[in-house]
């Protein structure tokens, strides 16, 4: 039995086996820098001491066509039905922008799953080494790219919009490494938040979130309904708007 299972998702050539191989501290995985390895998935059990864990390694979406992406899928569909396991995308992290082929494995995804793929969901960020010494905004942009491109699909599928993504890891395998992630701070204060909400307005804060008008204002109003569900206070929702899009990411202990 084990205590959890990630599964990850992702494009052939994001690094999901070389991630595997460094998780798990051994060449478990092939793989190769030309051409895709993974033709099926693969499960690697994970002993940690006192944890027990799966990765599932999977085969790239949306690189051969709708029908190997179908049968793929289909390997991927019973890993889902299990709820101990967590979905984890792999995007790259060195990418400045949404490339055609992220936003068509989205949807794809966020198609066939729905809501399943963002329940105890994560992300990796992978080739991080690229992005150099002063890499913090370059990984603020690119998850923030991933989160609205994520909301849109959802917004115009008729979705709601999925809280964050529960973790954020920025590693590369290659080197072998592990980067600090830092939270962005927005400048997001009590007023912005107060035009927001009594003036329908909420042009202040997607100027600060660089975030569309329309996204923010569904954004804003679900952070309001997760923290009165929760019994937190408005200083909670303007601390999770200022570490957009990381607000649904846990704050590292305090030594």
């Amino acid at each position: 039995m084990t205590d959890g299972r990630l599964l990850l998702l992702g494009r052939t050539g994001v690094g999901k086996s070389s991630l595997v191989n460094f998780i798990s501290g051994e060449e478990r995985c092939e793989t190769d820098p030309y051409r895709a390895c993974t033709k099926k998935t693969k499960e690697i059990t994970i002993d940690r001491g006192d944890l027990l864990y799966e990765i599932i390694d999977t085969p790239g979406l949306c690189e051969a066509g709708s029908e190997l992406d179908s049968y793929y899928l289909g390997l991927i569909d019973e890993y889902l039905r299990d709820a101990t396991t967590s979905p984890t995308l792999v995007f790259k992290a060195d990418d400045s922008r949404i490339r055609t082929e992220d936003y068509q494995l989205l949807k794809l995804l966020i198609e066939r799953y729905g809501s399943r793929l963002f329940v105890s969901n994560g992300l990796f960020l992978t080739f991080a080494g690229n992005l150099g010494t002063r890499y913090a905004e370059k990984v603020h942009a690119r998850v923030r790219h991933l989160t609205t491109a994520i909301y849109g699909i959802q917004s115009s599928l008729g979705m709601e919009i999925f809280a964050g993504f529960n973790l954020v890891h920025l590693v590369d395998s290659d080197l072998g490494d592990v980067f600090d992630l830092e939270f962005p701070s927005n400048g997001i204060v009590s007023n912005d938040l107060h035009f927001a909400v009594h003036e329908n307005d909420h042009s202040r804060i997607s100027v600060k979130i660089s975030v569309h008008p329309e996204l923010t204002e569904i954004l804003v109003n679900n952070l309001l309904k997760e923290t009165d569900n929760e019994g937190g206070s408005i200083s909670d929702v303007i601390d999770r708007l200022n570490r957009f899009p990381f607000h649904s990411v846990r704050r590292p202990a305090a030594n």
